[in-house]
């Protein structure tokens, strides 16, 4: 404990320096205007309620957004656009056009923290669970039973009270398990080398709504702002948050067997840093002893930008379920519905591998991406896309229930064969890997779910398995000014999901 706290305390002098010395305007997220003008392209006006109403079947966040949060500012927007466009965004407000018929956050309804509050010192806190330790916020000490935590109005940050920036150490194991820890309008901001909330132990389940989290003070791309050091289940629920400045690889991560959501959430620079991070939303750490990994991931009514990049090939996809190598990891679903993605580039550096979604798991479970829409230039792939399997380059045979492999692409190096991998044939799944037999992740035997009697050849395919796969109404904006029709993305024919279209 005397380590983190010196941790903190050497990271709080840096933050101080920072805000004061280095930070530019363009740099801070500031709660703006609630002129949308300025936001939305050509001018083009949005009456004072959501367009697309809010109702059950239309609301993408608009009836449970609160109005007193913030629209977006309009400098972070400059930042995110692409030479020839007249904004980010397609025209959003014509319905006629069919152009993202839904609400998106900050655009159409406000999110961050109210700013009707006056934002409380962190400092003041001390409760029966989290109590102020000289540097940080310790809610890892005290606590006994199963405990709701809630910290409602404070200023992590420390940008409205003078203060440097502090984090929350709240990995306790005094509480019970399936205890909760609530963030509710509140400002935070990345400390230099580390995240601003580190939870785990007994907190399996993480509340984390109307706020505001900015890393323009990060100098490390393998910190952000959720992590976990938890290895137990429970939800993480990241609803009406406004993440700026992400220089940072994601904005979560270490998750390893939680259900992960993120709803109506602004999402603003993926790793500006340009490190070695994929970039994706949120990454579960499912190495070594973590290794098989369970849980869910469900992304729902987020507007997402990436910058420009200074460097290209660094980042991998939006989402990127998994941890680059699978490791085990098996969802029971992935959602992706209703979410704006914006890729840009700096001339011909590309930002991404793949703009929308990839996937290193050992099986994704129920698929489900709908209504998606996508500018993804600069992207290397422009949407939907399974493990790169190098196609039919697989050479195997099949006898019962056992299928021998002789022969791989150099493309599994990186990515071994797990349990719940596909075989597919001429578009068609074959079978699904129930355990491993002779095989480690590479040429062997594996146990398969359906009984067959195939010759050897090199007409097998491997990618990540999956119980289902539903995927409608998902565009490419691939017109640069997005004043033409989108291009619908079609669902996938081969295992890999390559969509019918790209940019």
């Amino acid at each position: 404990m005397m380590k983190r706290a010196a941790s903190y305390f050497l990271a709080a002098i840096l933050v101080l320096l920072t805000v004061s010395a280095n930070l530019t305007p363009v740099q801070a997220f500031t709660p703006i205007q609630n002129e949308r003008e300025t936001f939305l392209p050509r001018g083009i006006a949005v009456s004072a309620t959501c367009p697309y109403g809010t109702g059950a079947t239309t609301n993408n966040g608009c009836s449970g957004a609160n109005q007193n949060g913030s629209f977006q500012n309009a400098n972070l927007v400059n930042t995110a656009q692409q030479g020839g466009q007249n904004s980010v965004l397609p025209q959003h407000a014509v319905v006629s056009n069919g152009v993202v018929p839904f609400n998106m956050p900050a655009v159409d309804y406000p999110v961050g923290y109210d700013k009707t509050l006056t934002l409380k010192d962190p400092r003041t806190i001390n409760d029966g669970v989290c109590q102020w330790a000289s540097t940080f916020l310790d809610c890892s000490s005290t606590g006994g039973g199963v405990v709701n935590e809630v910290l409602n109005g404070y200023d992590f940050s420390g940008t409205t009270i003078g203060q440097a920036a502090v984090g929350i150490y709240a990995p306790n194991n005094h509480v019970s398990s399936g205890s909760t820890l609530t963030i509710t309008n509140s400002k935070l901001a990345l400390l230099p080398s580390a995240g601003v909330l580190e939870v785990g132990g007994n907190f399996n389940n993480v509340v984390f709504k109307n706020n505001v989290c900015d890393g323009a003070s990060a100098n490390s791309g393998s910190d952000f702002c959720l992590p976990s050091a938890s290895t137990g289940s429970g939800t993480w629920d990241i609803e009406y948050n406004a993440f700026t400045n992400q220089g940072v690889g994601r904005i979560a991560g270490g998750q390893q067997n939680i259900i992960f959501i993120a709803k109506y959430n602004f999402i603003q620079g993926l790793n500006d840093l340009a490190t070695s991070n994929h970039g994706e939303l949120m990454l579960r750490n499912c190495t070594g002893s973590r290794q098989n990994c369970t849980g869910s991931d469900d992304y729902e009514g987020n507007f997402i930008i990436w910058n420009p990049p200074s460097t290209s090939g660094l980042n991998n996809a939006t989402i990127f379920p998994g941890d680059g190598g699978s490791d085990g990891v098996a969802l029971s679903s992935v959602t992706f519905n209703n979410n704006v993605t914006v890729t840009n580039i700096n001339g011909s550096t590309t930002v991404i591998d793949q703009a929308m979604f990839n996937a290193r798991l050992s099986t994704m479970g129920v698929v489900t991406m709908n209504n998606n829409w996508t500018d993804a230039s600069g992207a290397n792939g422009c949407s939907i896309s399974g493990v790169k399997s190098g196609g039919n380059s697989v050479t195997a045979q099949q006898s019962g229930t056992v299928i021998t492999i002789t022969g791989l692409s150099s493309s599994f190096n990186n990515s071994p064969i797990e349990k719940g991998w596909q075989f597919w044939r001429s578009g068609v799944v074959v079978a699904t890997i129930l355990s491993m037999g002779t095989s480690t992740g590479q040429t062997g035997t594996v146990n398969v779910d359906t009984s067959a009697t195939i010759g050897s050849d090199s007409n097998w395919t491997l990618v990540p398995g999956y119980t289902s796969f539903a995927a409608s109404g998902n565009y490419l904006l691939n017109d640069p000014s997005h004043t033409g029709s989108p291009t619908a993305m079609g669902t996938f024919s081969v295992a890999q999901m390559v969509p019918a279209n790209c940019f």
